[in-house]
Formats: C-alpha cells, sequence, structure tokens
C-alpha cells in the first residue's frame, strides 16, 4: 500500500518526457492509448507526431476497431497490450507475448525499437 499521493503531475510537456526517457536509454510507450481518460487520444486527440515514441499500448483488444479510424498518424507505431489492471479482475485481460530469443532487458528495447518487433505479439485472453 503506497501512502504517498501519486497523481501530481510532471512539469514537463509530454514531449520534453519522452525525450528524456530517451536519453536515459529507454523506450517510450504510450500507454492505454484506446482509454478516453489519461491516454493520448483522449485528452490530446492526437498522437503528436514528433513524440518519441516505440509503439502505443492497448488495454482492450476489443477498441482496435475504433482505435484505427482515430489514429491519424498511427499507423507505423506498433501495438503493444496490457490490461492496464486497476482491479485484480481485470489481471492478464490483455497481454504481450514475447519471443523466447529474447532473454533480456536490452533484447526487449531493441524489439520494440523495431529490429525485431516480430518477436513480440500482443493478444487478448481471450485469443
Amino acid at each position: 500500500r503506497e501512502e504517498r499521493l501519486l497523481l501530481n503531475s510532471l512539469d514537463l510537456s509530454v514531449e520534453d518526457g519522452a525525450a528524456e526517457i530517451v536519453r536515459a536509454g529507454g523506450v517510450c510507450i504510450a500507454a492505454h492509448v484506446d482509454r478516453q481518460a489519461f491516454g493520448l487520444l483522449g485528452v490530446l486527440g492526437l498522437i503528436p507526431p514528433a513524440l518519441s515514441l516505440v509503439a502505443l499500448e492497448v488495454s482492450r483488444r476489443e477498441a482496435l476497431p475504433d482505435l484505427t479510424g482515430r489514429l491519424s498518424n498511427g499507423d507505423g507505431y506498433p501495438l503493444v497490450f496490457a490490461s492496464d489492471a486497476h482491479c485484480l479482475h481485470d489481471m492478464g485481460r490483455s497481454i504481450t507475448m514475447v519471443n523466447h530469443n529474447i532473454t533480456n532487458p536490452t533484447e526487449l528495447i531493441e524489439a520494440l525499437r523495431g529490429n525485431a518487433y516480430e518477436r513480440i505479439k500482443g493478444m487478448s485472453q481471450k485469443e
């Protein structure tokens, strides 16, 4: 249990925040773009073209048809799936499978950067 309020925002723009992640050696994935609240599409209405993203995270596979229609520049982004669970019953609802050839975080980051993305597959629990 965390006693501190974790609701406060950074004093960085979304572009500056993503750039800091990249400078630190990480990869930036836009979280739950299929959700209206707190997702880039819900808040900004678009994915900023200059944003340093390697993928878009989708929390519900059934949102894909609507999501595809809303993305103006998102067709080049790989999609990863995660349940974005806030309740126990939502955990594992959507997952991203990683090929067994990816054995460490560096290989995963390289795959997300596009060098081996075919080794990552997003799926819903229903598949």
